[in-house]
C-alpha cells in the first residue's frame, strides 16, 4: 500500500519500529485513517474472542448470536485489502492461542496459499486453509470462527 510493502505494515501494526511508515502516516490521511479503523476493530475483535472463548458454558443459540454480532462488525461497507484482512483474522485469533502462534500459524498459511494470489478465488482458498490449520491446533470451534469471519470480509486485491 502506497509503496509500503505488506510485511512493513504488518509489523508497524504490531507494535514494531516502523519509521517508514510513521512518516508516511503524517501526510496520507488515507493510510492514517485506515490504520485507526484497523487498530479500532482489533480491539474489538480481541474483546469479542476473549468473549466467547470464556463464553464456553453457554448454549450453542447464544454462541451463534454472539458469533453472529462480531461478524456483523467486521462486514462493514468496505473492501479490505488482503493484508488488512489477514490481519483482523489474526487479531480474532491471538486470544485463542498466542500472538505468536497466530502470527505463526497465519504466515504459514499465507505462504501454502499465495501461489494462488489473493482474488477472490485465492482468498477463499487461504480462508479454508487458515481454518483448517487453526482447528488442528485450536479446536473445532476457532477454526469454524476463523472460517465465518474470513468468509465474511470483502477482500479485494492489495
Amino acid at each position: 500500500m502506497h509503496g509500503i510493502d505488506e510485511e512493513t505494515w504488518l509489523a508497524f501494526l504490531d507494535g514494531e519500529a516502523a519509521p517508514g511508515v510513521e512518516g508516511h502516516l503524517r501526510w496520507c490521511v488515507e493510510c492514517a485513517e485506515t490504520v485507526e479503523q484497523l487498530r479500532a476493530l482489533r480491539g474489538t475483535l480481541l474483546a469479542e474472542a476473549r468473549r466467547l472463548r470464556d463464553a464456553a458454558g453457554i448454549s450453542e443459540a447464544r454462541m451463534e448470536q454472539m458469533l453472529d454480532a462480531c461478524l456483523e462488525q467486521l462486514a462493514c461497507d468496505r473492501e479490505w485489502t488482503p493484508q488488512q484482512a489477514t490481519y483482523l483474522l489474526r487479531s480474532l485469533l491471538e486470544p485463542f492461542c498466542g500472538a505468536g502462534a497466530a502470527k505463526t500459524i497465519t504466515e504459514l498459511t499465507i505462504r501454502k496459499s499465495a501461489s494462488q494470489g489473493f482474488d477472490p478465488a485465492g482468498w477463499r482458498l487461504f480462508v479454508g486453509n487458515l481454518s483448517r490449520n487453526v482447528e488442528s491446533i485450536c479446536g473445532i470451534a476457532t477454526g469454524r470462527l476463523i472460517a465465518r469471519a474470513g468468509f465474511s470480509l470483502s477482500v479485494g486485491s492489495a
